[in-house]
């Protein structure tokens, strides 16, 4: 596996995980506010792995 690939499957795990925050935060599992601070976290992971993959 590639690092392009690698950042691929990176940024599909951040779509999944901020789904499943979403879900989370909607059926009470978590607070709204602590599901926030983590998509919050995800995004900027995904920006980074975006601007990775630019520059490959």
């Amino acid at each position: 596996m590639n690092i392009s690939s690698f950042c691929a499957y990176q940024l599909g795990s951040c779509s999944e995980l901020i789904t499943q925050l979403t879900i989370s935060a909607r059926i009470g599992y978590t607070s709204d506010n602590i599901a926030g601070k983590f998509i919050d976290e995800v995004e900027q992971i995904s920006k980074m792995t975006m601007s990775l993959t630019k520059k490959l």
